[in-house]
């Protein structure tokens, strides 16, 4: 249970930082 939330949140991240840096190489 613990794992999986610590998992899932790390995937947040890591998502919300890919989709960041894709957006910073448009400009």
């Amino acid at each position: 249970m613990y794992w999986g939330i610590l998992y899932s949140a790390i995937g947040s991240t890591t998502k919300y930082w890919y989709l960041a840096d894709l957006s910073a190489g448009q400009y």
